[in-house]
């Protein structure tokens, strides 16, 4: 993540993986796949951080008591 300014033409994909607790709180953020473009990529850090999931079902726990789920964020 170098570069401070991007082009609207440009296309980005960017991908997180974000691991839940039984509570729906965030216990980790992995970005996957990110921008060159540090606004891009903090903006998107800055979108997973309010991703918390209110009455996870019990079927999506692991033997841990925590779910993963992957997004992905595309522009333009």
């Amino acid at each position: 993540v170098s570069q401070s300014r991007y082009s609207l033409k440009e296309k980005h994909v960017l991908i997180a993986k974000i691991l839940y607790d039984r509570d729906g709180n965030i216990v980790l953020t992995k970005i996957i796949k990110s921008s060159d473009y540090s606004e891009v990529h903090l903006t998107f850090e800055d979108i997973l951080s309010q991703f918390q999931i209110p009455n996870v079902p019990q079927e999506l726990l692991d033997e841990d008591d925590q779910f993963t789920v992957y997004f992905t964020l595309l522009i333009n």
